[in-house]
C-alpha cells in the first residue's frame, strides 16, 4: 500500500492514497444518487413490485390497416402514449406523409428495412423523430417495427 506512482493530474500517490481517492469518489457519486432518488420520490425496496407492468402480444391486439401492405397492431395505449407493432410489406409506402405532434415517434426494427423517406435503416436500429418531425414510412423488403409514442 506505500508503494508509489504517478498520476497525471495528482503527481505522486501512494496505493493507499489512490484507494482513499476511489473510495471517496463512490461516496460521491452514492451521495448523488441518493439526492436524486429522493428529488424523485424514489426508494429500494427489498420486495418487487410488477402492479403497473403491462404486457400485450400481438395476437391480443387490435389491428388496422393504414393502406395496401401496411398493418397496425396495436399493443398499449394510456391517453395519448401507445405502443404498438407495425407491419409493412415489401414495396408498401405510408399512404401519407405521417406528422409527429404533439410528441416524438421511437422506432424499433424489428426486422428487415424500414426507410422514413430519407434515410433506410435496418434490423436492430432505434430511430428517434422528434416532436414536429414528419416523414413517409417505407420499406424496400418489407420490415416489422416496434413503435412507442412516449407523448402521443
Amino acid at each position: 500500500l506505500a508503494r508509489e506512482g504517478e498520476h497525471p493530474e495528482y503527481g505522486t500517490l501512494t496505493i493507499r492514497q489512490t484507494m482513499a481517492r476511489v473510495q471517496r469518489h463512490q461516496e460521491k457519486h452514492l451521495r448523488q444518487i441518493e439526492a436524486i432518488k429522493s428529488t424523485l420520490g424514489l426508494h429500494a425496496s427489498d420486495s418487487f413490485d410488477v402492479s403497473g407492468v403491462v404486457a400485450a402480444h400481438p395476437r391480443d391486439a387490435r389491428v388496422r390497416t393504414i393502406g395496401p401492405g401496411i398493418r397496425v397492431l396495436d399493443l398499449w395505449r394510456s391517453g395519448v402514449r401507445a405502443a404498438m407493432q407495425v407491419e409493412i410489406a415489401p414495396g408498401a409506402v405510408w399512404p401519407s406523409i405521417d406528422h409527429h405532434v404533439p410528441g416524438p415517434e421511437e422506432v424499433y426494427v424489428v426486422s428487415g428495412d424500414f426507410n422514413d423517406g430519407a434515410r433506410t435503416y435496418e434490423a436492430g436500429s432505434f430511430v428517434h423523430h422528434p416532436a414536429g418531425s414528419s416523414h413517409v414510412p417505407q420499406s424496400r423488403g418489407g420490415c416489422t417495427l416496434f413503435v412507442f409514442y412516449p407523448e402521443g
